[in-house]
């Protein structure tokens, strides 16, 4: 009596591991959503929101431009009230602006109209939308994990680390459509997997109007679809002859009811054109590649580096670092029979640090100088970045041995339908399109599932005759990931990411600048004035705004203003200044940059000589 048998104390070990995991997800859907609704109104108001705002509003930057040189000198309120509905422009007007942007899909921003509409136009508004979608994505997720594992623990798991994901928190915290994306990405995802297991057609009318929906929200969608097709395509043997037939007049369907947007593309190829402008600049390779590595960091953790570091380069090294150890862990693999071992990898794994060093002295012997990179903060950044690389790497590995081909395959798809093409237009178009982390969520969301994967196999399935050792690695392993999301979110509470804003990351030192000077003026070309837009939400009312072109008459504002300051200026209007011999030009604040592709903000002050 009182005493417990070996199979009851199991039991009762197994009742608390299981309270212990339902108060863990429950936790951490909690900080979720305190991390998404946290501070929406006091993160940086950067240029894509004030576009987001302006034509929500209904108005195109040509109608702005246009307004304010007919004004001349106006007021700060008057570059607000660009950002602000009002009666007199309809959501007919939001219409008309958004066909002037062709190369965004539009429902997001009808959406946004009727809320802020319902509402107002502060910035947490407006961004609240945002916020709201982003829960959406939890049942969203657990769906497409249902749906390719048949599974509720890979399910929960993949909920857990989207919850406390430093880089889908920062995008729920954004006026713009990428919360909404993510939800029909996971739509369209989850009902085509179950549309190819099912013989009717109601799971194809589902894939049909999320497709739509997906379409309708981002244009990369197209991508994803595309994709799908390929899946199903190499998979053909593994499906009926009837399940191509529905998928192909499914994409018939699909693509008639996107087909009134695809017209106005095809009618406005000239106003594509010139509004992705910026995703044509230089191609490097080396940026690219760094930025995909960063891109499947980002799922998992956003830990600070020192401000005298340079991402880039660090993640080139990171690259280089993981590619050796890469070759360390096949090399292992096939000397022992292609067979894998978690130990052995935990064994070989401090021959990493070898490959550092040698990284480090023969490839960026700068690097050593710096003495900056040897920075606490950064040694531990970089540190928990390659922990983060190297599980993401065996996860897909992993996935891909443990997992039926079904299975993998789209996953594969998944995160490899933006990246291709985009890296293809980037080689033909020597641009950078590819390396934009947003446009990479499909990629996010395949990595995130195929390491949800891999706890859930090593954590839960086969308990009685897994090693203890091997399940308590993995727990720390998961401990430790979940960590670095919430620890990443913490830091990001009360600022924006840089890699998200870095264009208008330095808004606020900026205007403190401009707010501390009696009568500022500022100048601003037509290519910086949504940069201004973005700007104005922290100016004081005291400051005054002009609109210019480069051979306006500077010397003619220096009796009405006592201080003068020219926004990103270009550099022709640099040259053109620079040969007055009467102005003199004097750097207000110029931010740091990573690489010579950065769009940064610069201030420049005009005084007499």
């Amino acid at each position: 009596m009182g005493l417990l048998t070996k199979s009851d104390r199991f039991g009762n070990r197994h009742h608390f591991y299981q309270f212990s995991l339902i108060f863990l997800i429950t936790v951490l859907l909690g900080l979720g959503v305190f991390f998404r609704f946290a501070n929406l109104e006091t993160k940086v108001f950067w240029v894509d929101e004030a576009a987001t705002i302006t034509r929500v509003a209904g108005y195109t930057q040509a109608e702005i431009i246009d307004d304010l040189i007919s004004q001349d000198i106006v007021d700060i309120d008057t570059l607000l009230s660009y950002q602000r509905i009002t009666p007199e422009r309809t959501i007919q007007d939001t219409f008309n602006a958004l066909l002037k942007s062709p190369e965004h899909a539009p429902l997001y921003f009808i959406l946004t109209r009727i809320l802020v509409q319902l509402t107002s136009s502060s910035i947490a508004n407006i961004r609240i939308l945002s916020a709201i979608f982003s829960l959406l994505i939890f049942p969203c997720l657990y769906w497409l994990a249902r749906e390719l594992f048949a599974s509720y623990t890979v399910s929960w798991i993949a909920v857990s680390l989207m919850s406390v994901s430093p880089f889908f928190v920062a995008y729920a915290q954004e006026a713009r459509p990428y919360s909404l994306w993510t939800i029909g990405l996971l739509l369209m995802s989850a009902s085509f997997l179950k549309a190819l297991r099912s013989n009717s057609w109601q799971p194809w009318i589902g894939y049909i109007f999320s497709t739509i929906f997906a379409f309708y929200t981002s244009l990369f969608s197209i991508f994803v679809a595309i994709a799908q097709g390929v899946y199903l395509l190499l998979l053909r043997k593994n499906f009926k002859f009837q399940v191509m037939k529905k998928y192909l007049l499914a994409m018939v369907i699909i693509i008639l009811a996107f087909s009134p947007w695809l017209i106005v593309i095809f009618n406005s190829t000239h106003l594509v054109h010139e509004n992705t402008t910026w995703m044509r600049n230089y191609f490097d390779f080396a940026t690219v590649i760094a930025v995909w590595i960063g891109s499947i960091l980002l799922i998992f953790g956003d830990l600070p580096l020192d401000p005298n570091t340079n991402p880039i380069q660090i993640g080139i090294i990171l690259v280089g670092s993981l590619f050796l150890f890469s070759s360390l862990f096949l090399i292992v693999s096939l000397w022992n029979k292609f067979s894998i071992n978690t130990h052995k990898i935990i064994s070989y794994s401090g021959v990493f640090c070898f490959f550092i060093v040698s990284i480090l002295i023969f490839n960026y012997p700068s690097i050593l100088v710096n003495h900056d990179y040897f920075n606490p903060v950064v040694i531990i950044g970089t540190i928990v970045a390659l922990f983060i690389l190297m599980l993401s790497a065996y996860s897909s590995y992993y996935l891909k041995n443990k997992s039926n081909t079904n299975t993998w395959m789209f996953i594969a798809s998944l995160i490899l339908a933006i990246p291709i093409p985009l890296f293809i237009l980037d080689l033909i178009n020597q641009g950078l399109s590819s390396a934009t982390p947003r446009y990479l969520m499909p990629s996010k969301i395949g990595i995130q599932l195929a390491v949800a994967y891999t706890f859930n196999k090593y954590l839960f399935l086969h308990y009685d005759f897994q090693s203890i050792k091997t399940k308590t690695f993995w727990r720390a392993i998961a401990l430790l990931l979940l960590t670095v999301g919430i620890v990443s979110c913490t830091l990001n509470l009360n600022k924006s990411p840089i890699y998200q804003k870095n264009r208008n990351i330095h808004n606020i030192p900026i205007a403190q600048i401009i707010n501390q000077q009696d009568s500022p003026l500022i100048f601003a070309e037509a290519d910086s004035l949504m940069d201004m837009l973005s700007l104005s939400h922290y100016l004081s009312a005291q400051v005054k705004f002009k609109l210019i072109n480069p051979a306006e008459n500077y010397l003619s504002y220096t009796n009405q203003f006592e201080n003068i300051f020219i926004l990103r200026p270009s550099r022709q209007l640099k040259q053109y200044l620079q040969a007055d011999q009467n102005i003199k030009l004097e750097s207000a604040y110029i931010p740091e940059i990573f690489s010579l592709n950065d769009i940064f903000i610069e201030l420049l002050a005009i005084d007499l000589k």
